[in-house]
């Protein structure tokens, strides 16, 4: 019997309704209306009575791709195979995590490290958080619930320590830096923490940089605040279990191209991020591992657990003996960070005195949102930043 002949080549057809959608103001070209449709049932194509549709925009309608959002996002250095030293910058996203969210970001950063790359090559990657990206991963359901925060640490984790370099499959990079955005940074800094405890081999971790970073007490910043009040003044039951089923259904009444344009036009979205947003609003999960990665920041982001010594020195046997330094950019007024909180914890390391091994601390100077990557010209802002530690690192190598 043929290896074919083992296989299920079963699958399941859908109908198909394709209706036509025009933001307001603009015009429809074609003789087409709003609330023009057609609907493909099997093989069978069927109009309303007395309505036509050009071949034209037929054929655009059943060749164009669905996007697709995307795993991962790759930026690997033109130099790999000339450089003497090969290192990875592995970005982690915040919440939502959906790594197109950072397109600007990661890739004005890599068009920066381009033009000053020598003795090291830098490879860019960045992927999403688990259970994002509908393709990954069974449906949600009851038995079968979104990532908590914790599974994100475990899973973010194990996929950097899996990273390779470009030019050699089997072999790990000199060194990895580890950027993280929001909760990211919180993701970062946990790595960081349990490779100390129990190194993975081959991971060679040297710097974290920690952008608008949510590292402790969430629920006491300006927006946990709110969410928690929401929450107890609120509370209905069996609303906050079925949140996202509520918000799903009302992301429904509105067709994706609506909801990219409102988010482009209205508020200032670049247009790959009001693209990206309106393709993981439409998500079959997206909305509902958010949500729930969100309630269990607030549940288990509370007091940071690392003492002092751990910012100084994060050596393990696997990174050779490597004393990573960390980078902090806060926000001036970042709405998912207590500042209090984050003042405190900046003048308990100033107390400490200076070292060059402790954590380089910025608060940003102008209105740089805790949403960067929505726009282009701070995305750029933030690029330039961390092209900054990126070129602090290889002074301090030569």
């Amino acid at each position: 019997m043929s290896q074919s002949d083992n296989q299920d080549e079963t699958f399941e057809l859908y109908d198909l309704k394709v209706e036509v959608v025009c933001p307001p103001g603009e015009r429809i070209l074609c003789g087409a209306k709003a609330g023009d449709y057609f609907t493909l049932e099997g093989e069978l194509l069927s109009l309303p009575p007395g309505q036509s549709i050009s071949i034209y925009s037929l054929a655009i309608a059943l060749s164009s791709p669905v996007p697709v959002m995307k795993a991962n996002l790759s930026l690997p250095s033109l130099r790999q195979s000339i450089a003497k030293r090969h290192a990875l910058i592995y970005f982690v996203p915040g919440n939502p995590g959906v790594v197109e969210f950072y397109t600007d970001f990661l890739r004005s950063l890599r068009a920066l490290l381009d033009k000053t790359e020598s003795d090291t090559a830098y490879d860019i990657y960045g992927r999403n958080l688990f259970g994002f990206r509908d393709a990954d991963h069974e449906p949600f359901g009851g038995q079968n619930l979104p990532y908590e925060l914790d599974a994100q640490v475990e899973g973010m984790w194990a996929d950097i320590a899996s990273q390779r370099r470009g030019d050699s499959h089997d072999q790990p990079y000199d060194s990895v830096i580890l950027i993280g955005h929001s909760i990211g940074a919180y993701i970062v800094v946990e790595t960081f923490h349990r490779q100390s405890v129990s190194p993975k081999a081959g991971l060679n971790l040297q710097h974290g940089f920690l952008l608008f970073p949510t590292i402790s007490y969430i629920a006491r910043s300006p927006s946990g605040l709110k969410i928690t009040a929401l929450q107890q003044r609120w509370y209905l039951p069996g609303v906050e279990e079925n949140l996202h089923t509520i918000a799903k259904g009302l992301l429904f009444l509105f067709p994706q191209s609506t909801l990219q344009w409102v988010w482009a036009n209205y508020l200032g979205f670049s247009s790959q991020a009001a693209a990206t947003l309106a393709e993981w609003l439409k998500s079959r999960d997206g909305v509902w591992q958010a949500i729930h990665l969100g309630r269990s920041e607030l549940k288990y982001v509370l007091k940071d657990k690392w003492d002092d010594s751990f910012w100084d020195n994060v050596s393990t046997s696997s990174s050779g003996g490597v004393v990573p330094k960390f980078f902090f950019f806060y926000g001036k007024h970042d709405h998912w960070v207590d500042n209090d909180l984050r003042d405190e914890f900046i003048a308990r390391q100033k107390a400490r005195g200076a070292d060059p091994a402790r954590p380089s601390i910025e608060i940003d100077t102008g209105d740089i949102s805790h949403a960067f990557c929505t726009r282009e010209d701070t995305s750029l802002q933030v690029a330039e930043k961390v092209y900054t530690w990126v070129q602090a690192i290889d002074t301090f190598q030569k």
